[in-house]
Formats: structure tokens, sequence, C-alpha cells
């Protein structure tokens, strides 16, 4: 069934204070909270990277395949994971059923105070992210033309595409 996030102007204001709460009380450098889709949701402070995309991907990727390692050695659910780098560090815990809360920072000797900040505020976030799950867009949300625009510009692009020949 497919699933869509759907955010109220409130519910993105209430999820921006979470994330900036973390970030101050916790002493990080920055907080993203991301689907496990790998789209971004939300993010406060400094973000490393030029391109928050890519970094959402990647940390996505790490956590999941964390957690289906664990799952292939009969391992409980993964629901926090820690990147030691040498500058810049990683925390990244679940929060609600989709959502990953991902906190950097710098001080490796801040463990402690992270993981208790980024608890309470994947505790916290867990109620709005159910709230931003939608199994249907109500109406309006999208234009009625928008599936044939859509279907009209997938097969342009495919028509005009040349097949490449490999050599």
């Amino acid at each position: 069934m497919p699933r869509h996030l759907l955010a109220t102007p409130e519910t993105v204001r209430e999820i921006a204070r979470h994330l900036q709460d973390l970030v101050s009380r916790a002493g990080a450098s920055g907080a993203l909270l991301v689907d496990e889709s790998g789209s971004l949701i939300a993010k406060q402070g400094v973000i490393p990277g030029n391109d928050p995309a890519e970094l959402t991907t990647l940390l996505t990727c790490n956590f999941l395949v964390t957690h289906e390692l664990a799952s292939y050695l009969g391992d409980q659910d993964i629901s926090v994971l820690f990147h030691e780098g040498d500058k810049k560090h990683f925390y990244l815990r679940r929060a609600g059923e989709r959502g990953i809360l991902a906190v950097v920072f710098e001080d490796a000797g801040s463990l402690g105070r992270i993981q208790v900040f980024t608890d309470k505020a994947a505790h916290s976030l867990h109620p709005l992210l159910g709230d931003l799950e939608r199994d249907v867009l109500p109406p309006g949300t999208l234009p009625a033309e928008y599936p044939e625009a859509a279907y009209a510009l997938v097969q342009e692009v495919l028509k005009s595409a040349s097949p490449t020949v490999l050599r």
C-alpha cells in the first residue's frame, strides 16, 4: 500500500522545535530527521557535506543495512547506531516506526549527553511522525491532472532517450 508523508505547518514547526532543542541541549553540530526511504523530513544546525540528500541516503542505508545484518545473525531489532570518525561523529536512533534521527557532533566525549537527548527527542517525535503518515493524499493535495501529466512526461523522456550501445 502506498504511503505518503504530509505535514501541517504546525507539525513542521513542532518537529523543528524538537530538533533545535536536541541540538542546543546535547551540544551537537546538527540533527537530521529522515524517513527510512532516505527522504529528509527536517534538519537543524550544521550538517557536513554539500548535498543533504546524499548524506541522508548514506546514513539511512548504513542504518538499515546494520539492522538487516543483525536480523540475519539472529539479533534483536537495532535501534541505535554510532559512527566515530576522526573529526565528526554520528549517532543514529530509530524515531517512530519509520523515522531515523541522526545527530552530528564533534566531541566524542559527549556521547553520553548525545544519547540521553537523542533518546528524549526520538520519544517526543514518535507521535508527530505517526501523524505525518497517510495511506491516501487528501483531495486537492495534487492537481487532478498530475498523474496524466507525469505519465506523459515519463513517456516523452523514455521516447527521446536513445539506447546506449556498449562496444
